[in-house]
Parts: structure tokens; C-alpha cells; sequence
């Protein structure tokens, strides 16, 4: 069974070393420790975790030039915004159904986040062509700089979590696609042309 757990504050320094290993970016242990960080288990072991977050400044912003970081914090309604950031997942468990499994107890636990609009960020071109299954509002998309090579930047709000689920019916493999779809058409009573 795969569980999603909210860890202490205390858990900070593991978390930080656990997402620079295995989602290659560091993060600052204050943002950590303002946060909600969450782990994600699998047979009562640590496989993964997480970062949600309703507090300015949001990391999503986070390498963004001066000049466009003041009309985006006008864009975001921070009264009703939450950001998902931070997310790591061994590379064993990234792959495959199991892998499904994860991102889909993921985003019903996102569901039951009392804030409704959505702010993700990502770096990978991959992912961002999955966001975009959701139908967001694109925030921005441009370049960044790292210490040692240029990336995308992507940042998207998701006004309706409900287009989360969407978008993982629309993505997830063949052979997972109808229950997921029935699943998804069941919980929030959509017709079969919405899945």
C-alpha cells in the first residue's frame, strides 16, 4: 500500500538531501521547514516526497528575471494558490504501472488540499507536455540559468484540480487507461467524451 504521510519539521535536512540526490536541484531549509513536506512510503520504507505549500515567496517563482517576476506575482492569487514542488522518487519506482500507481494517489491526496488553484513549475520539457493535458494557464516559459547549463522554465497555474485527473487518464498506458478513465468519470460524475 502506498501512503502519503506529512513529516516533521525536523525531517528537513533528509528531505533536502533526498531531492538533491534524486530530483537534482538543491532546495533552501528554510523553504523546507515553511512548507508542508510530505514523504511517500511503500511497504513502510521512504520511496519519495513532496512540497505543498500556500505561502509566499513560492518556489515556483524561484529563477524567474526580475522584469517578468512583478507581473507574475500579480498573476497569482495567493488567497487561493498552492504550489506542488519539491517532488522526488527513487528511480526504481519511476517507471512502469507502479509508477502510475504513485502519481495517481499523488493527485487525489492534491484534490483534498483546501486551495484550489494550482501553481507547478517544471524544468522538463517531457512533463510540461503532460501539464499541458490539464489544460492550464501557462504563466510563463522561458530560459534558466543553473550553475552549469541553461534549462526551460515552464510555470503553469491549474485553476480546476479536477483537469489533474484528466490529465493523467489522458497520459496513463494502455493497458491502465479504462479503469483509470471509469475512475476518474465516477468520482466527479464526468461523461465519457470528458475522459
Amino acid at each position: 500500500m502506498i501512503r502519503i504521510i506529512l513529516l516533521p519539521g525536523s525531517e528537513a535536512p533528509l528531505f533536502q538531501r533526498n531531492y538533491s540526490e534524486c530530483g537534482g536541484f538543491p532546495v533552501d531549509l528554510g523553504y523546507l521547514v515553511q512548507s508542508e513536506m510530505y514523504g511517500i512510503f511503500y511497504r513502510g520504507k521512504q520511496i519519495g516526497g513532496f512540497v505543498l505549500n500556500h505561502k509566499a515567496p513560492f518556489r515556483a517563482l524561484n529563477d524567474i528575471s526580475v522584469e517578468n517576476l512583478q507581473e507574475l506575482r500579480a498573476k497569482v492569487d495567493s488567497e487561493n494558490t498552492f504550489e506542488a514542488m519539491c517532488f522526488w522518487l527513487l528511480p526504481q519506482y519511476r517507471k512502469g504501472n507502479f509508477s502510475i500507481l504513485i502519481w495517481t494517489k499523488l493527485l487525489r491526496f492534491l484534490h483534498t488540499y483546501p486551495r484550489q488553484v494550482l501553481l507547478l513549475s517544471t524544468v522538463s520539457e517531457k512533463l510540461m507536455s503532460i501539464y499541458l493535458t490539464a489544460n492550464p494557464n501557462v504563466l510563463y516559459q522561458g530560459n534558466i540559468l543553473t550553475a552549469d547549463k541553461t534549462l526551460p522554465k515552464y510555470l503553469i497555474a491549474i485553476p480546476d484540480k479536477r483537469r489533474l485527473y484528466l490529465a493523467l487518464a489522458r497520459n496513463a498506458p494502455r493497458r491502465l487507461l479504462g479503469s483509470i478513465q471509469k475512475s476518474v468519470r465516477a468520482k466527479f460524475n464526468l461523461k465519457e467524451s470528458q475522459t
